[in-house]
């Protein structure tokens, strides 16, 4: 299992890359459904996320939402 900190750090990369732009970490407060454990960054201009989870379900992953899939769109 990855660390929480480890995963920002992936997270973060990818969003950078995409050319987003953000401060800070967020807590999505059961955006899954309240079962899983949940940060998120936004971005400040397109509004995008990229979300990490600590403790995913078997199929799915650590890193995900559309801010590490696409560019920023402004």
């Amino acid at each position: 299992m990855s660390t929480k900190r480890g995963l920002q750090r992936e997270a973060r990369e990818a969003f950078n890359w995409r050319g987003h732009h953000t401060k800070r970490w967020r807590d999505s407060g059961g955006v899954k459904g309240g079962w899983s454990e949940s940060y998120y960054l936004e971005c400040d201009q397109c509004g995008r996320r990229a979300y990490i989870d600590p403790n995913p379900a078997p199929n799915s992953t650590h890193v995900y939402g559309e801010a590490v899939a696409v560019e920023c769109s402004r």
